[in-house]
């Protein structure tokens, strides 16, 4: 009896454990979970944001010193304004110059950060680089931070960073010191996205004063305003709300057109930049009819989609027919690929941006962000260049990172296969990235690696030939010419290029031929007259003796501020005809001439002949005087 009582109250005293213990036990990891969960989540963001920066920055380790590539030269490593920084001039200069005729570029932060860069790290090529590196690293750290803001997930939000941080298409703007402009835009572009989701007026100021920065860094940020309408209307924000923001948007775009309009000074143009600028090779969808512009742009943007899914085959230059062949009809292979690739496109943003995935949003602000480049509605100038595909790469990891299954990263066991996944991928990038950045170590290689990948990128095949020239290298100069004639035959400025250097070899008989036919080209009305083909001609008629032919392409030269050169070669071919009194005139206007010219000599030689004693003596008197300046003693 005794027993079964006992027995009773443990049974009742468990009971009642049991029913008290969950309240407590509950209420108790209620409690640590409301503290410990928000300390987990934000542990999780600092240590994935520093392993985004960490990523950003490891895969260009081997980068480094790095090297001056095409426009560097140009618009850093021999730019007046970055030398000497003038803020005055800075901001009332063309980007290529104040002797280029409006080229339509306006980008006076991106100039004015070269100068300072120069000013604290120095004019070689690494100070650039490294705060390219260090820039990029920052966009994805920034990129990683909007994504958690609009609620990507964390899964998603670190993937799609990581991705962009270690992605090799970016090599280019990375490795170049002027993909500084597109490292700029990225970030402010970001900061100012970011700092719009506020509803304060004073963070909307700071969200302007970003894309004001961006619109002074590269004209493409001007696709902001269309990005943030299609933000606002995603996310269902109250547009009249939001309306003085927008139209804070649309009166710095305003003013920043109309001071690019008329806050800019121009000076005496640069024939030969401005000839590039207009060259054929560098603007070959300018010279398109409309509707082959727009299909062949848009094979293109097929090009840049292949390249972000699998990075293969990067150069730093594109151009040939291997990129820029003419798309004249849809009713062909490529035709067939832009129309189902656009219809899928257009299906995924469409659903997704009406259930609000952000995969559908991504798609969208991809196609915005290549506007302005994109060839489309306008010939851009350049007819494709990974540089082009950074801002767009932001929305293209997003929409790749979108289609992810969500959720907590550490937290869920069943995303280990999506983990590992990820970890591959990540891996395979940065791969890729490591390996190009080798090709980056110098011109020498990266125009090796162009030309040797495709022998049709005829612009890799010029730059590779400067190098060669550089170094005096003529015979492996020639070899590159006459690779590019395999596929280029009738190519101006690659046949000038051959004759040029034949002259160099001693080979003016040979080098005639070449610069005959770039001469007949001309006459096709293919390409203007250069002065490179003319001076050409002028060398190979001397070496050859004929100074007649020589006279003749003399006179194809304007005489306006002619060089000494000019009026030495002049003399020398009237001097051989027997024509003294002319070659005394070409001789007086040489002007000072180089150490170790005859000039001086056949002028004192010529006036004694027409009996100009008087100015012979004078001629004589100043080359004893040079001579003894220049600590010459006579035998």
């Amino acid at each position: 009896m005794i027993v079964q009582i006992r027995k009773k109250r443990e049974v009742l005293g468990s009971e009642k454990t049991r029913k008290v213990a969950p309240s407590l036990t509950g209420s108790l990891c209620n409690g640590v979970e409301e503290v410990a969960a928000p300390l987990s989540l934000r542990w999780q963001k600092v240590v994935l944001s520093l392993v985004i920066v960490l990523l950003g920055v490891m895969v260009y380790a081997n980068s480094f010193p790095g090297d001056f590539f095409v426009d560097d030269v140009h618009l850093v490593a021999e730019n007046p304004l970055v030398i000497d920084i003038d803020l005055s001039t800075i901001f009332t200069t063309d980007y290529w110059g104040s002797r280029v005729n409006k080229s339509g570029l306006f980008r006076p932060l991106t100039i004015l950060s070269f100068g300072a860069n120069r000013w604290l790290l120095g004019p070689e090529p690494w100070s650039y680089h490294v705060v390219n590196v260090c820039l990029h690293a920052l966009v994805g750290l920034v990129f990683f931070q909007l994504l958690l803001r609009w609620r990507f997930g964390m899964i998603r939000s670190f993937f799609a960073a990581a991705l962009f941080a270690v992605h090799p298409i970016h090599t280019e703007v990375v490795n170049e010191a002027v993909g500084r402009s597109e490292l700029f835009v990225a970030l402010f572009f970001l900061l100012a996205l970011q700092l719009a989701e506020s509803e304060k007026a004073y963070v909307h100021t700071i969200a302007g004063a970003c894309f004001a920065l961006a619109l002074l860094s590269k004209e493409h940020a001007i696709t902001f305003l269309a990005a943030l309408f299609l933000v606002d209307v995603f996310f269902r924000r109250g547009l009249r709300k939001r309306l003085a923001l927008h139209a804070a948007m649309l009166i710095i775009v305003a003013v920043w057109l109309l001071y690019r309009e008329f806050g800019l000074h121009y000076g005496p143009p640069d024939p030969f930049r401005n000839s590039l600028l207009e060259n054929i090779l560098y603007q070959p969808l300018a010279f398109m009819s409309t509707t082959v512009r727009v299909l062949t742009a848009l094979k293109i943007q097929l090009l840049y989609l292949g390249k972000l899914f699998w990075p293969s085959g990067l150069q730093g230059v594109y151009s040939g027919p291997a990129v820029g062949s003419p798309l004249t009809t849809l009713v062909s292979v490529w035709g067939a690929l832009i129309v189902a690739t656009g219809l899928a496109g257009m299906s995924l943003a469409l659903y997704g941006f009406r259930r609000r995935q952000l995969y559908g949003l991504a798609i969208v602000l991809y196609a915005v962000c290549f506007t302005v480049t994109s060839n489309i509605f306008f010939a851009s100038g350049v007819i494709m260049a990974e540089r082009a595909a950074y801002l767009p790469s932001l929305w293209f990891c997003m929409g790749v990172a979108g289609f992810l299954p969500n959720g907590d990263f550490f937290l869920k066991r069943n995303r280990q296969l999506a983990g590992i996944a990820i970890c591959v991928v990540l891996l395979l990038a940065s791969g890729g990235t490591w390996f190009r950045n080798k090709e980056y170590s110098s011109q020498e290689s990266l125009w090796t690696a162009d030309f040797g990948r495709d022998p049709q990128n005829i612009l890799a095949g010029i730059f590779l030939i400067d190098v060669y020239v550089q170094r005096q290298d003529y015979a492996r100069a020639e070899e590159i010419c006459r690779e590019i004639m395999v596929y280029h035959p009738a190519l101006i400025e690659n046949l000038e290029t051959l004759a040029w250097l034949l002259v160099r070899e001693g080979k003016p008989q040979e080098a005639l031929g070449y610069a005959m036919q770039a001469f007949a080209e001309v006459e096709k009305g293919k390409e203007h007259l250069s002065d490179k083909l003319v001076t050409t001609l002028v060398e190979i008629n001397v070496l050859l003796r004929q100074p007649r032919e020589v006279l003749k392409w003399l006179d194809h030269i304007p005489r306006e501020g002619q060089l000494g050169y000019y009026w030495e070669l002049k003399g020398k071919a009237h001097e051989e005809l027997g024509e003294m009194r002319l070659a005394v005139d070409a001789y007086r206007r040489v002007g000072e001439p180089p150490p170790g010219s005859e000039v001086p000599y056949s002028l004192e030689r010529l006036l004694l002949k027409l009996g100009e004693i008087e100015e012979a003596q004078q001629v004589q008197q100043w080359i004893k005087a040079r001579e003894a300046a220049q600590g010459f003693v006579p035998q």
